[in-house]
């Protein structure tokens, strides 16, 4: 026990309550708890996001962070995008979160929004 206590394992939970915010046609900002403190198995030292176009089985893209939220930029107006998070302690990746899926503004909404913020 005591090594697991300094060392960890690998997280057995994924991290938890996944949401967005800010979402633009370009751009979103998704945030999510880490995984249930039984489930974290030692300290989580980062976090590694997947996201794909929803239907898109081929490409996906992943980036690292160590914090509980990160901005992601260069997504496609109008499409929906499916985002999963894992964590990882010192000694490797936990499972998958849910999918979360975010649908992001259409051009025409974003052109809309700025001609009508003009004064």
């Amino acid at each position: 026990m005591l090594f697991n206590a300094l060392f960890g394992v690998v997280p057995a939970g994924a991290p938890l309550n996944v949401s967005s915010a800010n979402v633009t046609a370009s751009s979103a900002r998704l945030q999510w708890d880490p995984p249930a403190p039984r489930h974290r198995n030692g300290a989580v030292v980062l976090y590694e996001m997947m996201y794909r176009l929803k239907d898109n089985y081929i490409d996906d893209w992943t980036t690292n962070t160590s914090e509980p939220w990160i901005v992601v930029d260069g997504l496609e107006p109008d499409q929906v995008y499916q985002f999963q998070i894992r964590a990882y302690t010192g000694r490797g990746s936990g499972p998958w979160s849910d999918p979360h899926l975010i649908r992001t503004l259409s051009q025409s909404k974003l052109l809309m929004s700025d001609t009508h913020t003009q004064v």
